[in-house]
């Protein structure tokens, strides 16, 4: 036996004696009982302390292993949860992510998208694709545009300045992110070597012009304007 549960269990049976002590003491002056009484009083305070002494050991040496290894066993599970995660069938993907719709203004700006690539990059200079693309990005989004084409006309590949206002209206037609004055506006500053000479006022007259040279046909306003950039 160690000394440490030696003094352990002498501490405790001092505490126990002192215990029932106290409780003799207590019958037999306190509330006035005889000695047999305060006696067995002693005894049951003595038997009292060695139950609960007893019942600690077993706590300590069965209960609380027993608790841990319960303990140890779930933070197992959980990690076995998380290093290999229960896989879902595709009809269980299917109920818990709601499928991804592409909105009406998504498929207008991926159709203008090809839409222009098709019919309008081939105007232009290669190196200048990209501007005029990010353009039409801009006036889809409603802004500004953030970097002007600006290249005169006699350097560009048949692109005619009714063009410019034939893509106005086709924008215009397919977005209506802005009013036909402000597209005005959007195409000065999208094209301001092109339409240098050219003022808001005669641009909005003449944004639907039919006459003359010009590459880019004006959208039908009798087609909705998914049917034109179809077309």
């Amino acid at each position: 036996m160690s000394i440490s549960k030696i003094i352990v269990q002498s501490s405790y049976a001092i505490l126990t004696i002192c215990t029932g002590c106290i409780s003799y003491i207590y019958i037999t002056k306190g509330i006035g009982g005889d000695t047999f009484i305060g006696v067995c009083s002693f005894a049951i305070t003595c038997v009292f302390s060695i139950m609960v002494y007893q019942l600690g050991l077993w706590f300590v040496h069965e209960a609380l292993p027993e608790l841990g290894k319960i303990s140890f066993s779930l933070s197992l599970f959980s990690l076995e949860e998380e290093e290999f995660p229960v896989t879902l069938s595709s009809n269980d993907i299917c109920k818990e992510v709601p499928p991804i719709i592409e909105s009406e203004h998504e498929q207008l700006m991926n159709a203008m998208r090809i839409y222009a690539r098709e019919q309008i990059c081939p105007l232009l200079p290669e190196t200048q694709v990209p501007t005029l693309m990010q353009i039409l990005e801009d006036y889809a989004k409603g802004e500004m545009p953030g970097t002007p084409l600006e290249y005169p006309l006699d350097e560009r590949n048949n692109l005619t300045i009714t063009d410019v206002f034939h893509l106005g209206w086709n924008m215009w037609f397919v977005y209506r992110t802005m009013n036909r004055h402000t597209t005005c506006r959007f195409l000065k500053k999208a094209f301001p070597t092109i339409l240098e000479n050219t003022n808001v006022n005669t641009i909005y007259a003449k944004m639907t012009k039919d006459w003359g040279l010009f590459s880019i046909q004006l959208f039908d306003k009798r087609k909705s304007p998914m049917e034109n950039l179809m077309s």
